[in-house]
C-alpha cells in the first residue's frame, strides 16, 4: 500500500514510454535514461517483468483498450503484478469510472488516455492523456511533389503546439501525447527528437513509441539503433533536467481568447498559423477570463464572441477603455471544431482560417508582442516566463533535419544576460548588443533543439 501511494503521489515525474518485449532483460535498455514508466501490451503483461521492473524503480501500467470488459482487463494486470492501466481509447464514461472505483480499492493508478473530443482539462491535476496527436515535421510533399507553404509562406510544420498551449492553459495536471510513428514511413532519429521537443518545448510529455523497424534493431542491439536511442534518451533527459520550465507560461503581450468549443482541441487551425509565424501568443480560456488573468497584454484577439457571459464582456470592455486593443473575429467567421476522430482542420475550412489569420496578421504585424526573429522559417518557438516576468526561456525546435546558421533574435528591452542551452552541448553565455531600448541576439547555429535563458534588468 506504500508503494501504491508513492507512485500516485510521484505521476508528475513519470516518463512514459511505450515498451519493445516481455522480456526482464530488455529493461537494461532504460537503465541510465529517465524513463520510469512503461506502457505494457497485454502479450507483454509478465510478473518476471514487472518484478524486474520493480527493482529498477520503473512503473508498470498494463494497457487496455475497448472491447472485452475493461474491469477484467484491469484486473487481469494487476493479477499479473503490474501496478496500474493506461485506458487508451473512447471508453464509455460509465465503464471508466467502473475501473477507477474498482483500482481505488487496490491503490492502483489508473491513466485515461482519451480522444481529444473527450478530455475534460479544466482544472485537471492528474495525467491528462491523449493517443491522438499529429507526428511533428514539416509539411510532406503533396501528389504535385510540392510542399505545402502556410500563410506566412513558409513551410507548413505539423505541431502539436497550438493544442498543447491550450491543455497547459486549462489544465494543471502533465500532459502525455500517446501517438505512434506513422506507419510506412522510414524514420531517422531525427523525426523521434522532433517527438520528444514538439511535447516537451511546451511542458507536455510525449509517450516514447518507436516503429517496428527501430524496435527490432534496437532488441539485436544493432550499434545504430543503440546510439539513436541514446540520443533519444540524452533530449528526454534534458527536459527532465530543467524540470522548472514546467512551472513557466507562455509569454506574450498577445493573449488569444479560445476554449474547446471555439476550436482550441484542433491543431492546424489559427492559433498553430500565428505560431507558425513565430508570432509570441498566450492562451486564455474563457473560463479563466477576467481582469488579473489580462495583465501584462496589449492586444486580444477574441474568438468566443458568442460565448462569453455579461460579466466576461465587461471585462473586455474595460480591457479596451484602458487603451489597449481587443481584436474579433468576424460575425460570420465560425471557429472550426472537432468531427468524429478528426484532430486537425478540414481542408475546406483552411481557407475561411487563412482569411482570418490575414486579417489578424495586418493588425499584429507591427506590434511589439515579446521577440521579433528572423531565419527562423524551420523552427517554431515558445516564449514563456516565470511569475515575476523577469526570467524568460525561448524554446527553438528546427524541424528541417540540418543546423541552421546566423539566426537573430530582437528583445523589446534589455537584457542584464543571456544563456544558450542545448541536449548536447554545455551551457554557455551568449553575447547580447544593446540599442535603443531594444535588446540583439545573435545565434551562430541551431541543432535541433536550442534553449535560450534571458535575465530581464531590474
Amino acid at each position: 500500500m506504500l508503494l501504491a501511494l508513492i507512485l500516485i503521489a510521484g505521476l508528475t515525474d513519470w516518463v512514459p514510454a511505450r515498451w519493445i518485449s516481455n522480456d526482464p532483460k530488455t529493461l537494461e535498455l532504460i537503465q541510465g535514461t529517465p524513463i520510469n514508466c512503461l506502457l505494457l501490451e497485454r502479450d507483454q503483461w509478465s510478473p518476471a517483468l514487472a518484478a524486474q521492473a520493480t527493482r529498477q524503480d520503473v512503473v508498470t501500467l498494463g494497457v487496455v483498450r475497448p472491447g472485452g470488459d475493461p474491469l477484467e482487463s484491469a484486473l487481469a494486470a494487476l493479477r499479473e503484478k503490474l501496478q496500474g492501466v493506461v485506458l487508451e481509447g473512447d471508453f464509455p464514461a460509465a465503464e471508466i469510472a467502473r475501473v477507477k472505483q474498482k483500482l481505488a480499492a487496490a491503490r492502483a493508478p489508473v491513466v485515461e488516455m482519451l480522444p481529444r473530443r473527450s478530455l475534460d482539462l479544466h482544472g485537471q491535476t492528474g495525467i491528462i492523456a491523449t493517443y491522438q496527436a499529429v507526428w511533428p515535421g514539416i509539411q510532406a510533399q503533396d501528389e504535385d511533389g510540392k510542399t505545402r507553404a502556410g500563410p506566412t509562406g513558409s513551410p507548413w510544420i505539423n505541431t502539436n503546439t497550438g493544442f498543447l498551449i491550450y491543455a497547459r492553459a486549462a489544465a494543471e495536471g502533465p500532459v502525455w501525447l500517446g501517438n505512434s510513428p506513422p506507419e510506412k514511413q522510414v524514420l531517422t532519429v531525427e523525426n523521434y527528437l522532433y517527438a520528444v521537443c514538439d511535447a516537451a518545448s511546451l511542458g507536455a510529455r510525449w509517450v516514447v513509441a518507436l516503429d517496428p523497424d527501430f524496435r527490432g534493431r534496437l532488441l539485436r542491439r544493432e550499434e545504430k539503433a543503440l546510439q539513436d536511442w541514446k540520443r533519444i534518451a540524452l533530449y528526454l533527459q534534458y527536459f527532465e533536467d530543467h524540470k522548472e520550465w514546467r512551472a513557466l507560461r507562455s509569454h506574450s503581450r498577445l493573449t488569444v481568447l479560445q476554449d474547446a468549443d471555439s476550436g482550441a482541441l484542433l491543431s492546424g487551425s489559427i492559433l498553430d498559423m500565428m505560431i507558425t509565424k513565430r508570432t509570441p501568443v498566450r492562451l486564455l480560456p474563457r473560463s479563466k477570463l477576467n481582469e488579473s488573468a489580462l495583465r501584462g497584454a496589449t492586444m486580444v484577439l477574441n474568438l468566443e464572441s458568442d460565448l462569453l457571459t455579461p460579466q466576461q464582456k465587461e471585462t473586455l470592455a474595460a480591457f479596451t477603455h484602458s487603451g489597449k486593443t481587443l481584436l474579433t473575429s468576424p460575425p460570420e467567421f465560425k471557429p472550426p471544431v472537432l468531427h468524429g476522430d478528426q484532430i486537425t482542420v478540414d481542408e475546406k475550412e483552411v481557407g475561411r482560417i487563412e482569411d482570418l489569420w490575414r486579417g489578424v496578421n495586418s493588425s499584429i504585424a507591427h506590434a511589439n508582442l515579446g521577440l521579433r526573429m528572423y531565419n527562423v522559417s524551420s523552427m517554431l518557438t515558445n516564449l514563456l516566463a516565470d511569475s515575476t516576468g523577469k526570467r524568460l526561456v525561448l524554446h527553438l525546435v528546427n524541424y528541417s533535419g540540418y543546423p541552421v546558421e546566423n539566426i537573430t533574435i530582437f528583445y523589446p528591452g534589455s537584457l542584464k544576460s543571456a544563456k544558450i542551452l542545448t541536449p548536447e552541448k554545455p551551457a554557455q553565455e551568449v553575447e547580447i548588443f544593446e540599442q535603443r531600448g531594444e535588446t540583439t541576439i545573435e545565434l551562430d547555429r541551431v541543432g535541433t533543439c536550442t534553449t535560450l535563458v534571458l535575465e530581464q534588468e531590474g
